[in-house]
């Protein structure tokens, strides 16, 4: 383990050669403890979570590995050492509209009309966006629920979200709050129990309930409302220097959509069949891929 740990550090520092300073990196460990100086002995002066984005300023190769000393932009922006190997490179930065459009593959279109359509227990169903996107084609989603399932889903206007959902030491969005700025933000007009609305963001999200580092998503059936984040829905997050895949992501999202829409707006229960959109789990994004894209 020692000789593995040892060539990944060096595997690190040879990808750093030729490379100046400010590079970024994400951070691996859901804790990464921030060192005063390039040793695990030495005093320990914050800490940084899974996902952080980072900016390192210079590496130093050791008989113990190699170290990087790295900051977070911002106010609150930390700084320390770290050991090189609990961090990968982070994603390029991000396609420009034009480039994201050129870059998919396939359009998110079902091949087949869904094989069974539950009686819905809702009227109309909304797609709510919170805060801006850099990714996500509403529209695309939209026409998706049109050919699969002969759904006419709106989209509402977006709904900026605020300094009172986020939660600064962790980096991420509260799922709670998120949903209760949706409910206080949608227009009164739309906003009953007769509709369902599902929350859409690009931001990472957590549970303050659930003792989880990340969530997909969080419903609340009795209001007929659901937040998803489709932060965590492409491979950037867990590979190595993996940049986003755009149809991916958009399928991703299609799964954990629909199974809102089956909780949400038909009233569905939880499904035995492991190939339903709403099994009993849906934690990550393994989990999504496995699933078909049926209730």
């Amino acid at each position: 383990m020692r000789l593995v740990s040892i060539l990944l550090a060096l595997q690190f520092a040879v990808s750093m050669l030729g490379q100046s300073t400010g590079n970024k990196a994400i951070v691996v460990p859901d804790t990464l403890p921030l060192h005063e100086e390039m040793s695990a002995d030495s005093r320990v002066v914050g800490e940084l979570h899974r996902g952080d984005l980072v900016t390192i300023r210079s590496t130093i190769a050791q008989s113990g590995g190699t170290w990087c000393s790295v900051f977070q932009a911002g106010p609150a922006g930390k700084s320390g050492k770290v050991p090189c190997a609990s961090l990968r490179w982070a994603p390029v930065a991000p396609l420009a509209p034009s480039t994201r459009s050129a870059s998919r593959t396939a359009p998110l279109l079902p091949t087949t009309r869904a094989a069974h359509i539950p009686q819905p227990i809702r009227g109309t169903i909304y797609l709510v966006p919170l805060g801006t996107f850099r990714y996500i084609d509403l529209p695309t989603l939209v026409e998706y629920y049109r050919q699969k399932f002969s759904l006419e889903v709106r989209i509402l206007p977006a709904i900026p979200l605020d300094s009172a959902s986020y939660d600064p030491i962790r980096k991420q969005y509260i799922a709670e709050r998120l949903m209760e700025l949706m409910n206080r933000s949608v227009p009164p007009a739309v906003n009953n129990l007769s509709a369902a609305f599902i929350g859409i963001t690009e931001e990472d999200i957590y549970l303050t309930t659930e003792d989880w580092a990340w969530a997909l998503g969080f419903r609340f059936g009795g209001l007929g409302k659901g937040v998803i984040s489709s932060a965590r829905m492409d491979l950037r997050h867990f590979a190595y220097n993996t940049p986003l895949d755009f149809n991916l992501l958009h399928r991703n999202l299609a799964k954990m959509t629909s199974r809102y829409v089956g909780f949400l707006y038909y009233g569905l229960g939880i499904s035995d069949d492991q190939r339903s959109v709403v099994r009993e789990d849906m934690y990550s994004i393994e989990a999504l891929q496995a699933v078909g894209e049926e209730f």
